[in-house]
């Protein structure tokens, strides 16, 4: 999807020109709409039959070689510089590995300095590692500066580490200053660890201080306990002080416990006191138990005066549903917006 603020009255044409400079060469299907801001226009990246033949070689070069393409015509059609939102949904391109992800990063770098807002999904592209992580991380860090919002999808991508997770924060946090909202989905990758959860999150607090919109998954990342939940938490409240929006998924992470839960709780309360939204979900933390949530009862809500919604998920958690019942009837005295499974 691209969204641009029409500064010529030539230049919905000029995309136009775009759309059919690209449909010859790759017959693709574009979905195209006027928005807010101007125009998008968004590969159905969803559609088997397009993408099967779009990628019927090998993906790595069709995808160098489209994300090229796009780059090139867009210069030539001097519509680049007008473009500020870029969303790029590849899901189930199980055949795109590093090489893939580092030809993308470097023609998106190169031909879209101006994006505001890049959001790209790479769910089910499970031959990606920790090299291809790494040098998306640079070439985003490197190129696209005037980012405030950035969406990276990298479900089932089973193969990254800690040390992918580490690379591609500590880029995030170096080169890209101006973020006010980042949204990072680790969906069952399994191979982290408390370890990233804790590089991810110095990186993050240490150098995006203007970050008001946090967006954690780490669904099913098995190995994360309560030393994670902890370091994470210490982390954002001591150093996302702007957070208006917290959202952290751990579901199917079995080991964390009450601990972990208590600490969330009490570095929420001391040190997000401008956060309106929150939304937690322990989906199948079944060592949670009553204690872990009650630690969100009485001073909790009494500290965060802003705070206006709150999701809780503790489904197939050891929760009782008396609790849960109780809680959400002391938050929807203060809140509008109270749900709790």
């Amino acid at each position: 999807m691209f969204d641009f603020k029409p500064e010529r009255l030539n230049l919905k044409e000029k995309l136009g020109g775009v759309i059919l400079r690209l449909q010859k060469r790759w017959k693709d299907k574009f979905k195209i709409e006027e928005s807010q801001d101007g125009v998008s226009i968004e590969a159905l990246a969803q559609d088997d039959s397009f993408w099967s033949n779009l990628f019927s070689k090998s993906q790595d070069r069709q995808l160098a070689d489209f994300t090229e393409d796009l780059t090139k015509i867009c210069k030539e059609e001097v519509i680049n510089k007008d473009l500020i939102a870029l969303k790029i949904n590849l899901f189930g391109l199980g055949k795109i590995t590093d090489t893939g992800v580092k030809s993308l990063g470097e023609n998106i770098a190169d031909g879209f300095k101006n994006l505001t807002s890049f959001h790209l999904n790479f769910r089910w592209c499970y031959l990606i590692t920790d090299a291809g992580v790494k040098s998306l991380g640079e070439n985003i860090a490197g190129g696209l500066k005037n980012l405030t919002t950035l969406h990276l999808e990298f479900s089932w991508c089973e193969q990254i580490t800690n040390a992918g997770v580490e690379s591609l924060s500590g880029s995030i946090a170096d080169g890209l200053k101006n973020l006010t909202t980042l949204h990072l989905d680790f969906y069952d990758c399994n191979q982290i660890t408390d370890a990233g959860v804790e590089s991810l999150s110095d990186n993050i607090a240490g150098g995006l201080k203007n970050l008001t919109t946090l967006h954690l998954d780490f669904y099913k990342c098995e190995q994360i306990t309560d030393v994670g939940v902890k370091s994470l938490s210490d982390n954002i409240a001591g150093g996302l002080r702007n957070l208006t929006t917290l959202h952290l998924n751990f579901p199917l992470c079995r080991e964390i416990t009450d601990a972990g839960v208590k600490s969330l709780s009490d570095n929420i309360a001391g040190g997000l006191k401008n956060l309106t939204d929150l939304d937690l979900n322990f989906y199948g933390c079944n060592q949670i138990t009553d204690a872990g949530l009650k630690s969100f009862s009485g001073k909790f809500a009494e500290s965060l005066k802003k705070l206006n919604a709150i999701r809780f998920d503790l489904r197939l958690s050891s929760v009782s549903p008396d609790v849960k019942k109780a809680l959400k009837a002391e938050f929807s005295k203060t809140m509008n917006s109270v749900i709790i499974y």
